[in-house]
């Protein structure tokens, strides 16, 4: 009794049952011969083409007296699916990101004012996939830390977690990450001809000398107090920086929340004009120095970070886990922080994928990134037509952009390069260095009135004058 009611419940394919559904697709690509009887090459090219179907097999439930007739159908389909040999599948593939890249342009003008969405998805951004763009208006990295704790399981104690892990992960880049310069935390500045004396003064004489008693000019930087605890930038730090970086200064900072810091400046080896001019003289000369001269260099000195990182974000996907999303890009030295799981980090700018990690992983990305911008919206598109376009973009090994110069790079012929753009230059280019022109592609067969390798032209029949019994034709 218990078996006829399971047989009548939909429940997961066995192991055995996927396996059959994969061989019956195998036989209808090769009648006579089983997986096993294929040769190593055949059965790995085998294994990627059925990898995915693998996978969805897994979620598959079904009533067991029903898979007969589900293994037959997925085998038909998967034989109607292969596309005939001359089939045009690069037209195809442009009638379907066309279509999705028209209604893309219509989105773009109704969300006009998004600043940020605009150049992040939309035409924008696919056009800088297509032409392959070295500096893209946005650039950012994304990536996760390796401290697993900084993951949320959803719960309803977990509810208010979130900025706790937030403040944590603040604790854990700290100014690592952002390239900041005096500048950047600096809210004012003055300029002091006469030496000051704080309170805190003492306290700092006695922990680390009076050598600064010896100077009375300098500049009184006041520091930004939410860039110094965003940052967790400490100002004893920062003084011992700036000392190392210019011989002539010494750096007097105060308690850590007064923000300030006072650089006393070695003026004893300046000497006053011999002459008065507009703007400088005997009188200010020093003042003019420390305005116009040092300020500004103490101003652009880095103090920390990354080159290329302008600032970042923390953002929490549906899973719990956090982000850390840049803005600006190193790719090579973000993944080399160790406090960063190199396994997570991706740029959303190609070239530097293809720089560090080569021309396969920025096929991955390049799929992955057109699949986001194309189906941004909700919609489907198909997977392997995006898998064409950067294959043709990836196969050479390095990037090719779907533009005039990317044609260059692939050596066509001067017909099909004419056909694109810039018609008559490629023309005067081609009769000046000789180039030869064989008539094998499509654009060069249609120019010239030849019928092209496609669909019924990839093969050519000859009528036998003598034929057999069996009025056979020959297939060349």
């Amino acid at each position: 009794m218990n078996n006829d009611e399971d047989k009548t419940k939909p429940r997961l394919l066995k192991d055995k049952e996927k396996k059959g559904v994969v061989e019956a697709c195998i036989q209808k690509i090769h009648p006579c011969k089983t997986y096993h009887d294929l040769n190593r090459n055949e059965r790995v090219r085998l294994d990627l083409l059925f990898q995915p179907l693998r996978q969805d097999l897994e979620e598959v439930r079904l009533v067991p007296e029903r898979y007969e007739e589900f293994k037959e159908i997925i085998a038909d389909q998967f034989l109607h699916s292969h596309v005939n040999a001359g089939e045009m599948v690069g037209i195809t593939c442009a009638q379907s990101i066309g279509e999705r890249q028209t209604q893309m342009t219509l989105n773009t003008f109704h969300s006009a004012g998004l600043a940020v969405q605009t150049v992040l998805s939309g035409v924008p951004r696919f056009m800088e996939l297509l032409n392959a763009t070295k500096e893209p208006k946005f650039s950012s990295t994304k990536f996760k830390l390796v401290d697993p704790s900084l993951t949320i399981h959803k719960s309803p104690e977990n509810n208010n977690e979130g900025p706790v892990q937030i403040g944590r992960i603040r604790d854990l880049v700290q100014h690592h990450l952002v390239e900041l310069n005096v500048n950047d935390v600096m809210e004012q500045w003055e300029v002091f001809l006469v030496p000051p004396d704080e309170m805190w003064y003492d306290s700092f004489e006695i922990i680390y000398g009076d050598r600064f008693r010896d100077l009375d000019k300098g500049i009184r930087l006041r520091l930004d107090p939410f860039k110094l605890f965003h940052y967790r930038l400490r100002l004893d730090e920062m003084a011992r920086y700036l000392e190392n970086r210019f011989d002539d200064i010494i750096c007097v900072h105060s308690p850590q929340h007064m923000h300030q810091i006072d650089i006393f400046v070695d003026t004893s080896l300046l000497s006053p004009p011999t002459t008065d001019t507009e703007m400088i003289s005997a009188e200010n000369y020093e003042a003019f120095f420390l305005e116009r001269i040092q300020l500004p260099k103490i101003g652009e000195t880095v103090l920390c970070g990354i080159h290329g990182v302008r600032d970042y974000v923390v953002q929490k996907d549906s899973d719990g886990c956090f982000w850390v999303i840049t803005q600006g890009n190193n790719f090579a030295e973000i993944m080399g922080m160790e406090w960063i799981d190199p396994t997570t980090i991706c740029s959303n700018n190609m070239w530097d994928i293809y720089k560090v990690m080569g021309i396969e992983a920025t096929r991955e990305f390049l799929i992955d990134e057109l699949k986001r911008v194309i189906s941004s919206d909700g919609t489907f598109i198909h997977p392997n037509h995006l898998t064409l376009l950067v294959d043709i973009m990836t196969h050479q090994g390095v990037i090719i952009s779907v533009s005039r110069y990317g044609m260059k790079k692939e050596q066509t012929s001067p017909l099909a390069k004419a056909s694109f753009e810039e018609c008559l230059d490629h023309f005067l280019t081609a009769g000046f260095l000789g180039d030869q022109e064989n008539i094998v592609g499509v654009s060069a067969s249609i120019i010239c009135g030849k019928r092209s390798q496609i669909g019924t032209g990839l093969c050519k029949l000859l009528f036998d004058p003598n034929p057999t019994k069996s009025n056979s034709i020959s297939v060349i």
